[in-house]
């Protein structure tokens, strides 16, 4: 589908059915192939870097044509596709026997979502941390909707099929290698154990499960439709670890913008292209990033965010910044190094970043309700900073070490 109209003038949700279908191109759903999708390759990057990028990642479905074995979708044990899914395995269109893209079918349904007003705006918590005062704004021309939601889910089956797969099989997809998906082969992967110094956290500490992972659908409609510069882990309970990202933009071109900016700590930021089929993955905690203005006509994303094990992520000592004489030993080099897969850099990061969260906040709400409340929140916060001279020298030191680890240039995959 092209260009979407917007949701009804006064918000409330149409009165409508089922998705229709039939989609635009017969399909199977494909959720064994996320892992061999995420290799061991992959991993190690995500574990060196903070991030990953995996591309085709649904895929064109010819393996369930082929009749491999479903994985771990919802009632399976490792049987074929046929035997386990019937006609469930197939488009809303009964007649279709061929596969193809899975990822185009689950754009077609969010599409549906936003065209019949299912779809809210982004919605942001924010607190001035100097007064303590709490506002509820909406990012301009980005709209959304909570998987979690029983009855929306209830329309898409495609989406709802997604949402009771991602639970399980997401999470054994980054912790294990496969020999034999779905067939009790798999083989442990040689990077799940107690080592946090990869730089980046293993995967052993992925829970699974439906309190486990939040699913959401978004659509980009018109200019803008951006992000500011943040971390997935607000904090207070939450137990974000990874953050997974689907694009599902078939006609995206080089200039439609919508690019996620990812920025490991003190190293040069990487621009991601929100390509059709594309997964992005980065650590939720510790990886800041942003979203570009959007120029095009309809940007179309899945987020799954997975959550770690209680106590092993977003703890009080895991964001307080606290230096003991080993972690300065080596100079700020080292210092940066250990904080590059830390969430404590949380604690320092928007003075260490303050032109980049006040040149994102400007891309993405000026003009806006909300942009000069989170200015001033963010300019009295880097005053907090200047006010306490160690720390802000500290500050100081951090971004002689980020200017200079940017003069390798920003990346763009």
């Amino acid at each position: 589908p092209g260009s979407t109209s917007p949701p009804p003038a006064n918000g409330a949700p149409a009165r409508i059915g089922v998705f229709p279908g039939p989609f635009l191109d017969p399909q199977h759903r494909t959720p064994n192939r996320w892992y061999s999708k995420i290799d061991k390759e992959k991993r190690a990057h995500l574990r060196s870097e903070g991030w990953c990028v995996i591309d085709d990642f649904c895929g064109n479905g010819k393996d369930l044509a082929d009749g491999n074995e479903v994985g771990d979708a919802p009632g399976t044990t490792g049987a074929t596709l046929g035997e386990t899914l019937g006609d469930m395995s197939l488009s809303n269109n009964k007649t279709q026997t061929t596969s193809n893209h899975w990822a185009t079918a689950l754009r077609s349904e969010i599409a549906w979502l936003s065209t019949s007003g299912r779809l809210g705006p982004n919605r942001t918590h924010f607190q001035n941390q100097q007064s303590g005062t709490r506002f509820l704004f909406a990012k301009p021309n980005v709209f959304e909707a909570d998987l979690h939601d029983e009855s929306i889910r209830a329309t898409v089956p495609e989406l709802d099929f997604f949402f009771e797969t991602v639970k399980n099989t997401l999470p054994r997809a980054f912790k294990k290698a496969s020999t034999g998906v779905g067939t009790g082969n798999e083989t442990q992967d040689e990077n799940t154990n107690d080592d946090d110094e990869f730089p980046f956290p293993d995967f052993a500490r992925l829970a699974s499960g439906d309190q486990a992972r939040t699913v959401k659908v978004q659509h980009n409609r018109g200019k803008g439709g951006c992000f500011p510069s943040h971390y997935d882990n607000p904090g207070g309970g939450s137990k974000r670890f990874l953050t997974c990202i689907l694009y599902l933009n078939p006609i995206w071109t080089e200039g439609d913008g919508g690019e996620l900016v990812v920025t490991p700590f003190l190293r040069a930021p990487v621009t991601i292209q929100p390509k059709h089929d594309r997964l992005a993955v980065f650590y939720s905690d510790r990886v800041l990033h942003s979203v570009n203005g959007f120029n095009g006509t309809d940007r179309f994303c899945l987020t799954v965010w997975l959550d770690a094990l209680a106590g092993t992520v977003n703890l009080p000592q895991h964001v307080a910044l606290k230096l003991n004489p080993e972690d300065v030993k080596g100079g700020v080099e080292v210092l940066a190094t250990k904080l590059l897969a830390r969430p404590a850099q949380r604690s320092v990061s928007r003075a260490v970043y303050r032109e980049e969260y006040l040149a994102s906040l400007r891309s993405c709400m000026e003009g806006h309700p909300g942009f000069e409340e989170m200015r001033a929140s963010h300019e009295s916060t880097v005053e907090r900073f200047k006010a306490n001279k160690p720390l802000w020298g500290l500050v100081e030191q951090l971004r002689k070490v980020k200017a200079f680890r940017e003069m390798t240039g920003e990346r763009v995959v």
